[in-house]
């Protein structure tokens, strides 16, 4: 070869190879969204549990993969990517309106696993919509932080990665809260957090 073939490399490759690799990039992104999901849901459950003192079972990391849960996390990473799709086809500025109840959906469903999927996504967005500027900003500011990882040798991120996700934590308790915690935990915990 001629270094003009190294550095003017060709692109005709068969339609049927572009196709399938985009559908396999498609399957891939929808797969690693939805374990993402799982472990997110499995963090807030671990969470409550540690800021409740509550006794409840966490389990594995996967145990969102098991029982009903596991075709819920795939519609709901269906849901996300879609969502996401078609705000990123209306012009890109529609994902900063989406990004705020996409976010709230992974927190909601983790703490109401009996919910259908339509209900889960209703609720974040109704969720988000009342709430955005306040989600939004903590979404932004919490992220930040969250990335101060990357000054120890990006080692750091794995220490720092989650913090972006406890705001919407207490968010989600503050605004919706839990069913299941006594009237002398809530009102330990608002003690607590009122000062």
């Amino acid at each position: 070869k001629t270094s003009a073939e190294y550095y003017n490399p060709s692109f005709d490759y068969p339609v049927l190879i572009i196709v399938g690799y985009f559908a396999l990039l498609i399957i891939l992104i929808i797969i690693m969204q939805a374990v993402s999901i799982a472990i997110t849901a499995h963090f807030f459950q671990v969470c409550k549990k540690e800021d409740t003192g509550s006794s409840v079972e966490t389990g594995s990391y996967f145990k969102f993969f098991t029982g009903t849960n596991f075709s819920k996390v795939f519609l709901l990473s269906l849901a996300t990517f879609g969502i996401s799709i078609i705000a990123l086809l209306m012009c890109y500025f529609p994902i900063f309106y989406v990004m705020v109840p996409l976010n709230l959906l992974i927190v909601i469903f983790a703490f109401n696993e009996n919910l259908s999927v339509s209900d889960i996504i209703n609720l974040s967005f109704k969720l988000g919509n009342k709430f955005w500027l306040f989600v939004f900003g903590l979404i932004i500011i919490s992220s930040l932080i969250a990335q101060l990882g990357i000054i120890f040798c990006f080692v750091g991120l794995l220490f720092t990665g989650f913090f972006a996700y406890i705001p919407l934590y207490y968010f989600y308790k503050d605004t919706i809260g839990f069913d299941d915690v006594s009237g002398d935990d809530q009102e330990l915990i608002s003690d607590q957090y009122s000062n």
